[in-house]
């Protein structure tokens, strides 16, 4: 069955201006997109029943928006990770379902989820590909690979030395992880004593892991927001560097020579900076001093080329998965055009991990992803927000996907 959309004006991620009076054709069955055209679509309607005819009457059509960086076991509360130890893995398994429905209720139709404990984001992600719920694509890379006490110690997997991160990497695999993420340095969000410019797997380990996701064809993604461990992150040979909060002009040099990704996840870190969640005063402290030197690394990376694409550590704390625009806001601030920062969210996005021959762009033969908004993103990036609808493969998405308790 097939459905056409026309009189549109279509942001495709590819081209640099909207395509007016656009039409595009959906096989719901494959939920892949059939043709894009503009104009006259008479053909393509002669053999199609008026129900699945749709006028959008100008309304801007973009491709579905993603999210590089999420974790669905946490919730958006000031101590997220209060759940890893005292909940079942069971729940938090459930738990990273119903996160990552939240992230297609507003139009984020693919995420990255970089770290969950045990097999609970990999089994939520199953559970998706199976047809049991309705969420968005997914990409799982089950518990991070960290050092022994290393930064999130309450959901990674620790290792010593190459053999046990090379032996780490292929069980993960092994049990179904997309991915590879480990940590190269420590976070914010963690107890007194760690900083977040404190350096963690070497070198040596880090590359050993990338060796074997590479082998499989996979990626690798690594933590990194101190200065050393965005140095040793580019040396291991990481695809995306999650948050790089603090690189130097010598590192941003390397990421646009060696084509690495840069995942800025800036908003989050200004909210535990900014606003009052009732955090830790070290944990805001360290936010603090992270935020003032984060967003002139972003302007620099910006302008020197890197490529970026959109991750926001969606429900970390203060940080639900609506918040998401807000992220956006930041690259137009730190100098990206609104296009760019539209296909930050999409064609970049996709290429960053590793789908861009199936998602993130509006080209025949990939998944039909995309949102049908009211107003043009162009003119202001809020009316991404404005959705009269989210389709994802083809079909679209009845809210809300889980029904509210009375």
């Amino acid at each position: 069955m097939s459905k056409l959309f026309y009189h549109a004006n279509l942001i495709d991620g590819v081209q640099d201006q909207p395509i007016t009076d656009a039409w595009l054709l959906v096989d719901e069955k494959s939920g892949t997109i059939t043709a894009v055209g503009t104009g006259d679509c008479s053909k393509e309607k002669a053999n199609l029943a008026p129900e699945d005819i749709v006028d959008v009457q100008g309304a801007y059509i973009v491709p579905g928006l993603i999210d590089c960086h999420v974790h669905t076991m946490r919730d958006g509360s000031h101590s997220p990770d209060t759940i890893l130890r005292t909940e079942r893995p069971e729940i938090i398994a459930i738990r990273c379902i119903r996160n990552a429905q939240r992230h297609l209720e507003v139009g984020i139709t693919t995420i990255k989820d970089n770290g969950s404990p045990g097999l609970s984001a990999i089994s939520a992600k199953k559970a998706f590909d199976m047809g049991l719920f309705v969420g968005p694509h997914m990409l799982a890379a089950g518990a991070p690979i960290i050092m022994t006490g290393g930064h999130f110690k309450t959901g990674g997997v620790e290792i010593d030395g190459a053999d046990e991160a090379r032996k780490e990497a292929r069980l993960h695999l092994k049990n179904g992880a997309d991915f590879i993420k480990m940590l190269a340095s420590g976070g914010i969000n963690s107890p007194k004593g760690e900083e977040p410019g404190s350096p963690e797997l070497t070198v040596e380990e880090m590359r050993a892991a990338v060796e074997v996701a590479h082998a499989k064809g996979r990626i690798a993604s690594i933590h990194a927001e101190g200065l050393e461990g965005i140095r040793n992150a580019l040396v291991a040979g990481a695809d995306t560097i999650e948050h790089c909060c603090c690189a130097d002009d010598d590192c941003i040099a390397k990421f646009v020579k060696q084509g690495t990704y840069m995942i800025p996840t800036i908003k989050a870190i200004r909210i535990v900076a900014e606003e009052d969640l009732g955090l830790p005063a070290q944990v805001v402290e360290k936010a603090k001093k992270i935020a003032a030197v984060h967003f002139p690394v972003l302007e620099k990376a910006i302008k020197a080329g890197v490529k970026i694409a959109t991750g926001t550590d969606s429900c970390s704390p203060g940080f639900p998965p609506e918040r998401y625009f807000e992220e956006l806001l930041c690259y137009e601030e730190a100098g990206m055009t609104r296009m760019e920062v539209i296909k930050t969210s999409t064609a970049n996005a996709a290429e960053a991990i590793g789908l861009k021959d199936e998602l993130g762009t509006l080209r025949p033969g990939l998944r039909a992803d995309f949102l049908i908004l009211e107003a043009n993103p162009l003119d202001d990036l809020r009316n991404l927000r404005k959705q009269r609808d989210i389709y994802h493969d083809g079909k679209r998405v009845a809210l809300p996907l889980v029904c509210p308790l009375p």
